[in-house]
């Protein structure tokens, strides 16, 4: 404790001794004693005036004390995350849980329980109660320190929000006095009232009548009863001692004191009175938040963690969060929210192994609408995890790998670099790159099949890596990673030659997007999770909406969307999909089966689901899956069920998607018995990209023996014809 004005003098009488301190603090109740008989004289003078010139006299001839500072400045409040439906997310605070609440808002009944318990002379006192100070000073001489202090509301006011100072010494009462005598020059006794209820403290963190109404009755301060308004205010003179939660008891002999001093101010009636002095104490905490919202909740804290408008740093940011009082407006759906866990939980019913995430967005605004995860709960406590690749910058530092759930965007890249769907490939059982830069790296299909000649809506079905493969030999590497970032993928992308096959990490909030592109007919809208941030004014610091623009042709969208039909429809996901209107959309399985995907959509909803390994690390395998756990078991299973739940939750009328513009056709040449290199010629000529397979053959090597499509039919230009060309067939082997 810093050493007050007394002991100072004490030092300068130089009087070392115990005693000699004591004589000066008796000597300074006295002065106590004197201060409050010359003020209290002065209060009840005719004039103000007159009132006034004491108070000042004793201030700046005895103590000269700083004068209220002109801004007292904003008690700290709480924020408040909001869902789009206007339902509560979450309450952030720092140590002090306050809702502030204007005084108009607070009923009579509840303001006549404050003031008969705290201050009764309130409204005809001047700041300081001095013949309550006298009487206390008094009562204080012979301990020789100050042990109660009869502090009006005014004064506990001011030693709330300017001094700060708990301790009971002689000059901080003093100071105490003047400086809630100057506050009452200055503001309205209303004024000072409804400032003290907001900044009262009302045990376990709980600051303010608003925040207390809620937290012990979960009911706003307007609905408060009168019991319930007297527990309140019970509690503001010893939180500790009347806390209704640990000590219930004390809680309710002391609402019962407060009830019957209403009644001694005339504010209650003596048969209410004591009828509800014997009605018990019926507190209603208020309840947990919803479990399913923990991680949309964090990732908006990291959000504002972030957001520029909130400060110029982190630390400001979350000072003005946890004090600032802001409202913050999302953009989850709570009903799509618990459908997405119920969607998880339900596949998967067990914390350990597997877990899993379900990012679901609005592709026509970008509006993030849920971000489920489970079987675990996100955060640090027992059976929860910290681990989902669901957004950036939360839950796992570099993403997961997506495997095929890739390839849209290297049909799109195909597209754009004019391959046509009709390109057709042997897709063999494994693939030799002919780019420089990727000679050496031979991918292999799923289980190492042939799957013999395909077209683009087969490769993509099939979900076959040769043919895929093949495409990005085509494009380039690079040309699929600037598709992939243009249409809404965030993640640092590298462009390997295995990036077709999803060998970069990403989040399932990248994929929603990227695959929300497609929904929206090639218009890609930034994600985004807040709408709105106000601050305690109501002043808009944020406000967010759709920002939409095109980042693929809407014939290549539509094009690319027809082709990703066909895993739902006759691929991959076919077996796990029971949907009743159009969808679209790719599985993906990493190598070492520790990730699988699933992401999808209809037009107005787009969905990623992922399922894995926490660590990244284990193959998942499990009996519905008949072994390793694929992107066309588990996560389609969870996308189904969530989107069957979401379209009907969302109300959304079955939609088809945009017809692809039509391919224009050309009679196919006849090219059996040429040479390939003439063969290649005349294909070109008529519109086609020839494609060579050497056949073994005991014809002249180098001449076309079969092609396909057949010679005379119509086919769509930019198509490919695949050349069975002839090459010397192998030896035989000699016998030993």
């Amino acid at each position: 404790m810093e050493p007050t004005r007394l002991d100072a003098l004490a030092e300068r009488l130089g009087s070392p001794t115990a005693w000699g301190r004591l004589l000066l603090r008796v000597v300074g109740l006295v002065a106590v004693v004197v201060g409050a008989a010359v003020l209290l004289a002065a209060s009840l003078a005719p004039t103000v005036s007159v009132a006034s010139t004491a108070v000042n006299t004793i201030d700046e001839q005895v103590f000269n004390f700083d004068p209220l500072p002109a801004d007292l400045g904003e008690p700290s409040e709480r924020s408040v995350i909001y869902a789009r439906d206007g339902s509560v997310l979450a309450v952030l605070h720092g140590l002090e849980n306050r809702r502030m609440v204007p005084l108009r808002r607070v009923p009579d009944h509840v303001q006549q329980a404050v003031l008969a318990t705290e201050d009764a002379e309130f409204f005809r006192h001047r700041g300081v109660d001095w013949r309550a100070v006298a009487r206390a000073a008094m009562g204080n001489v012979g301990a020789g320190e100050i042990r109660s202090g009869a502090s009006t509301i005014t004064q506990q006011l001011v030693q709330n929000v300017v001094l700060r100072d708990r301790s009971l010494t002689v000059q901080r009462k003093l100071r105490e006095a003047v400086l809630a005598t100057q506050m009452e020059r200055r503001l309205t006794k209303r004024d000072i009232l409804g400032e003290y209820l907001n900044v009262a403290y009302f045990g376990h963190g709980v600051y303010g009548i608003g925040t207390a109404a809620e937290y012990y009755f979960d009911r706003r301060v307007s609905k408060l009863t009168v019991p319930q308004a007297a527990v309140l205010a019970g509690i503001i003179r010893t939180p500790a001692g009347n806390d209704p939660v640990d000590h219930p008891r004390a809680a309710r002999i002391r609402r019962n004191i407060v009830l019957r001093q209403m009644v001694d101010q005339g504010f209650l009636g003596v048969r209410k009175a004591k009828r509800l002095a014997a009605k018990p104490l019926r507190l209603q905490l208020q309840g947990p938040l919803r479990r399913g919202d923990s991680f949309f909740v964090a990732y908006v804290r990291y959000l504002l963690r972030n957001s520029t408008v909130l400060g110029p740093g982190v630390k400001a940011r979350e000072e003005a969060v946890l004090r600032g009082g802001l409202r913050i407006y999302t953009t989850l759906d709570p009903k799509l929210q618990r459908d997405a866990v119920r969607s998880i939980e339900e596949i998967l019913p067990g914390p350990d192994g597997a877990q899993s995430a379900v990012t679901a967005v609005d592709p026509r605004t970008g509006e993030i609408l849920a971000i489920g995860v489970g079987p675990k709960r996100f955060g640090k406590g027992k059976d929860q995890t910290q681990v989902t690749p669901a957004v950036p910058g939360l839950g796992s530092p570099v993403g997961r790998q997506p495997g095929s759930a890739f390839k849209p965007f290297q049909l799109v890249a195909a597209l754009e670099s004019g391959l046509s769907p009709t390109l057709t490939y042997n897709a063999g059982a494994s693939y030799k790159f002919r780019r420089p830069s990727c000679r050496g790296y031979e991918p292999g299909n799923y289980a190492d099949a042939s799957q013999g000649v395909l077209d683009m809506y087969d490769a993509t079905a099939r979900s076959s890596n040769t043919y895929f493969s093949h495409l990005l030999d085509l494009t380039g590497p690079e040309k699929l990673v600037e598709v992939a970032q243009r249409m809404g993928v965030t993640a640092n992308l590298t462009p390997f030659c295995s990036t077709v096959l999803g060998t970069n990490e990403v989040f399932g909030l990248d994929m929603a997007s990227g695959m929300g592109t497609l929904a929206n007919g090639g218009l890609r809208c930034t994600p985004y999770a807040i709408s709105e941030i106000r601050d305690r004014h109501g002043r808009t610091l944020l406000r967010e909406g759709p920002r939409c623009a095109r980042a693929v042709e809407a014939g290549i969208a539509a094009r690319a969307t027809d082709m990703l039909r066909g895993p739902i429809e006759a691929g991959t996901a076919t077996a796990n999909v029971d949907l009743d209107r159009p969808a679209a959309g790719k599985t993906g399985t990493t190598q070492n089966y520790g990730n699988a995907w699933f992401s999808g959509y209809v037009p107005q909803l787009s969905v990623s689901t992922w399922v894995g390994d926490p660590g990244g690390t284990s193959a998942l395998s499990d009996s519905r899956c008949g072994g390793p756990v694929t992107g066309g078991c588990l996560p389609t299973m969870i996308w189904s069920r969530f989107m069957n739940r979401a379209v009907s939750t969302l109300e959304l009328p079955v939609k088809d998607f945009a017809e692809p513009p039509p391919l224009p056709t050309g009679p196919v040449p006849s090219l059996v018995g040429r040479t390939v290199s003439d063969a290649r010629r005349l294909a070109g000529t008529f519109g086609f990209r020839p494609t060579v397979q050497p056949t073994p053959s005991r014809i002249r090597p180098g001449t076309v023996i079969g092609q396909q499509p057949a010679a005379g039919r119509q086919a769509q230009l930019g198509g490919s014809i695949s050349l069975l060309v002839a090459e010397p067939p192998a030896p035989p082997r000699r016998r030993r």
